[in-house]
């Protein structure tokens, strides 16, 4: 069989430095980006948005995860099936 390289990831991060690598010292010579509020009222408002923003953030990913526990023992109530399957595919592909 033939054996493959995994560089997906790799690709991937020389892919992002070659694309926003270059933006970035353009942004930063050109004397950064400044994404904030015209003044003090408007300034309020963003704080307000972001805290609350982050308030339901956390624990929605929270749910998502009990969820995801929930599931999965819902889906595989016995382990020991894994282990059979396990022992199936290695004798089915013993190169694995």
């Amino acid at each position: 069989m033939a054996q493959f390289v995994d560089i997906t990831g790799t690709a991937l991060i020389i892919s992002f430095l070659f694309i926003m690598g270059p933006k970035a010292l353009l942004v930063e010579l050109r004397g950064g980006l400044y994404f904030g509020a015209r003044n003090d009222r408007e300034c309020g408002k963003l704080t307000f948005f972001w805290t609350s923003m982050m308030t339901f953030r956390w624990p929605m990913m929270i749910v998502v995860v009990i969820l995801g526990f929930h599931f999965i023992n819902h889906l595989i109530p016995d382990l020991s099936v894994l282990n059979n399957a396990a022992v199936m595919i290695k004798t089915a592909l013993p190169g694995i």
